[in-house]
């Protein structure tokens, strides 16, 4: 799935982006999932890390 997050990403910039130069990412994803429960992933994006 998060490999398809970032194929959107660049997708939207290339049709919605005036002038795309660069793309940068910060990121943490961390596995909090309970075991027999299941997986359960966190992304975690640093304040002013989007727009």
């Amino acid at each position: 799935m998060l490999p398809k997050v970032f194929a959107n990403l660049i997708d939207n910039s290339i049709r919605h982006g005036k002038i795309v130069s660069a793309i940068y990412l910060s990121h943490q994803i961390t596995e909090e999932g309970e075991e027999g429960k299941g997986a359960k992933f966190v992304l975690s994006i640093p304040k002013r890390g989007y727009r």
